[in-house]
């Protein structure tokens, strides 16, 4: 250790930064070597959703690979990070984990797509539509105590972002990627829209979607009143009549 110690001493003050940086830059890398492999090691793919689980890939695999790492299934989410988020929210709802892969998929489509590709109009059209879910069910859940906002599932979303930018590599390519769309709101223009179409954009099951659509129209006409009519006509005027036969049971 003493000549260590001495030889450390003798390094000139560039020789001891280069030392440092490649120390650190590979303690980062490696950071998640053995809590990866003991999984990898430990695995046994189970059923989830009436689907077997794709079998854990190796910390070599997913970090000396491509960007996007494997996706033996072809669900869009990496085999590690769906196995990760299968044991970590067992115990949430169907909404809450439909929007967390969808989250997962939208993260790793920023690792597949280049900046300037023609799937960026999309992403951040997809990116309106979570944000639009993640609401629908922060407001369907909050309380007295608990207004809704968009950081209703910030702890799981925060959990899932860090599974998938795993590495400096991909943390650059994710920032790369959204840097372009500085400046974006993400605001969706209809909550009304967004709840007519719960399946396509928020992934929700049909029964699912019905439930929470119920309840939607029956506040909204209470609260429009004899205004009812007109509401929907102005919407399908923008929107169309073919999701008509979901809410014109609630129109006066």
């Amino acid at each position: 250790m003493k000549r260590l110690i001495e030889k450390w001493k003798k390094l000139n003050k560039f020789a001891r930064i280069s030392i440092c940086i490649v120390l650190g830059i590979t303690a980062y890398r490696c950071a998640d070597f053995f809590p990866h492999t003991y999984m990898w090691l430990t695995h046994h793919p189970q059923m989830y959703n009436a689907e077997l689980e794709p079998e854990f890939p190796s910390w070599f695999n997913v970090n000396f690979g491509s960007l996007e790492g494997p996706d033996t299934n072809k669900n869009g989410i990496r085999d590690d990070v769906e196995i990760y988020m299968n044991r970590e929210f067992e115990d949430l709802g169907e909404g809450e984990i439909a929007i967390l892969h969808q989250y997962a998929r939208m993260i790793q489509n920023r690792l597949k797509y280049p900046v300037g590709h023609e799937y960026s109009k999309k992403h951040w059209e997809e990116r309106k539509h979570l944000y639009a879910c993640i609401f629908i069910l922060a407001d369907i859940k909050a309380t007295a105590s608990s207004r809704a906002n968009y950081k209703f599932m910030n702890k799981d979303r925060e959990f899932v972002f860090r599974k998938v930018i795993n590495s400096l590599s991909r943390d650059l390519r994710e920032a790369r990627f959204m840097r372009q769309f500085s400046g974006h709101s993400t605001m969706s223009d209809s909550s009304f829209w967004n709840f007519v179409h719960l399946e396509e954009q928020c992934h929700f099951s049909k029964n699912y979607s019905d439930t929470l659509r119920k309840d939607f129209f029956i506040k909204k006409k209470k609260a429009f009143g004899k205004y009812g009519k007109r509401f929907y006509d102005s919407y399908e005027r923008k929107y169309g009549k073919s999701k008509r036969y979901l809410y014109e049971d609630y129109i006066d």
